[in-house]
């Protein structure tokens, strides 16, 4: 990697940045901050946190009908305050939550664990690795995915210059390495799996699972045009009311 560029994070740490002629990985130098950076888990300028899962799960939705089978569980890696799975489970996927950092305000009583997971997702989640494939590898090895689905916002060219490219959040500092799309097809590769693109998230899977008419259906400006072609999943709302009524029933 060669360096790219020296710039201040949290307003006061300098920090270098070094990006791959190969396979374009930008990244920070080891990131000594991260206590300081994550005294909020969620930075508070992050404002596009419910329309960005509003609009992933309606990709889901597109996705997991037709991929994942009627008994598949999905894992939502780094969930946050649970609000996607709340969303995937109202709309009859059984999604689970785990994030070590954050309180699970959304989707309590549906914490994942250990075991087979159909899909993983991790959305918004890998621009906070210094490690991306290392992570992702341990991540294969505990849940056997058949699909890892990710988010994550590219780059394309050199490096851009900071101040031009407000993804960078440097004064966050919670943002340390990002990507270009061939970033993303390498970090597949290694992993032994094609990388795909369904509107803004990335689908990671052994033989490609993404159809041409399934990009077009999930394109923004015709979804509603043809919803009537998706199947729908009965919704767990009720299912997971009663369930965890008698949860707190039977724990008195």
């Amino acid at each position: 990697m060669e360096e790219a560029f020296t710039t201040m994070i949290l307003g006061r740490h300098r920090v270098r940045f070094h990006h791959c002629t190969q396979c374009g990985l930008l990244r920070s130098e080891r990131p000594w901050w991260l206590q300081e950076a994550y005294g909020q888990v969620i930075a508070e300028t992050d404002c596009g946190l419910l329309a960005r899962n509003t609009e992933i799960a309606r990709l889901l939705g597109i996705l997991l009908a037709y991929r994942m089978p009627s008994q598949g569980r999905l894992l939502d890696h780094a969930g946050g305050y649970g609000l996607l799975v709340r969303m995937l489970r109202d709309r009859g996927f059984d999604a689970w939550w785990s994030d070590p950092y954050c309180q699970n305000l959304l989707s309590r009583g549906f914490e994942g664990g250990l075991g087979h997971y159909h899909a993983l997702t991790l959305f918004e989640v890998i621009e906070h690795l210094h490690d991306p494939l290392e992570h992702l590898e341990e991540l294969v090895q505990r849940h056997h995915p058949e699909l890892i689905i990710l988010s994550t916002t590219t780059f394309v060219g050199g490096p851009p210059v900071p101040g031009d490219w407000d993804y960078y959040a440097f004064e966050t500092g919670q943002h340390i390495t990002f990507y270009q799309e061939r970033t993303l097809h390498r970090l597949a590769n290694r992993l032994g799996l094609v990388c795909e693109r369904l509107g803004m998230v990335r689908v990671l899977s052994r033989t490609g699972v993404v159809p041409a008419w399934m990009r077009l259906v999930a394109d923004q400006r015709i979804n509603s045009l043809i919803s009537w072609a998706i199947p729908h999943r009965e919704s767990l709302m009720l299912h997971d009311h009663t369930l965890l009524r008698r949860r707190v029933t039977e724990s008195r």
